[in-house]
């Protein structure tokens, strides 16, 4: 064997061996292939149906009023602004209403125009009665819900129809009257707990054209709250809110 011929051998060898110790390349990770079926299937909440409304019970303890008493369950929604509840027709703005509205706001932007300032005093009290006067043409009346607890922990809540010129003392007068068998209690809105004095009227109070009170019952000549003649005439919150509906709180346009 001549000497070319033995390094081509030798070249040869040193190859095979490169080739055989090469390490091999590791395998490639499979794809794991998922069946769109096998998907965990997405829980979906069924939407439970409203539940249906009671029949509405109503019995005026007054009918001059449309005054009503009626126990205030957890699903019963009383608010500081309670709108009538679902009678919306209450807040809806008459064509008069949004023409005093625009010419306010042009009013105002006039005001600013010139420097006037609008957090004085007198324009604040102007600004007031121009809202009351404001209130006195669109409601003719204000409907008051007056909230108490029995001695049990049930709610019950008192409502009638009240002229915007009359007195936290008429609102008191008729709860005694028709309602409550106490000595002594005051009225108050919350937040924050502010006690409303006998003198002012229902207007100066801002508890026009609907308010939620609460009454605070300082002293009573015994554990029933409510006058025993009246206990068989209690409505529900759905004979409540037709008795709003019917006391014609706005005025006619």
């Amino acid at each position: 064997m001549t000497e070319t011929e033995l390094v081509k051998k030798v070249e040869t060898e040193v190859e095979a061996m490169d080739t055989s110790e090469a390490p091999s390349e590791p395998p490639k990770p499979c794809k794991e292939t998922t069946d769109k079926n096998e998907e965990p299937e997405k829980v979906m909440k069924e939407e439970l149906p409203p539940e249906p409304e009671e029949d509405p019970i109503l019995h005026y303890v007054d009918e001059y009023r449309n005054a009503v008493f009626f126990e205030v369950k957890d699903g019963d929604a009383l608010r500081r602004r309670f709108n009538n509840d679902d009678d919306e027709s209450v807040y809806e703005l008459s064509i008069d209403e949004v023409k005093r509205l625009y010419a306010d706001r042009k009013e105002e932007a006039r005001l600013l125009e010139e420097g006037f300032d609008l957090t004085t005093k007198a324009f604040k009290a102007s600004r007031t009665e121009a809202m009351k006067l404001g209130k006195l043409h669109d409601y003719r009346r204000t409907l008051i819900r007056a909230q108490f607890s029995l001695p049990d922990q049930r709610r019950i809540a008192i409502q009638a129809w009240f002229l915007p010129g009359e007195t936290v003392a008429d609102v008191k007068r008729l709860i005694s009257e028709k309602f409550l068998d106490v000595e002594d209690f005051e009225l108050f809105t919350t937040p924050p707990k502010t006690i409303l004095k006998t003198v002012s009227t229902l207007l100066d109070l801002d508890l026009v054209p609907s308010a939620l009170v609460h009454i605070d019952i300082k002293k009573s000549s015994g554990e029933m709250l409510l006058k025993q003649e009246i206990l068989d005439k209690k409505s529900n919150f759905v004979g409540a809110k037709m008795a709003a509906k019917d006391a014609a709180i706005r005025r006619k346009q």
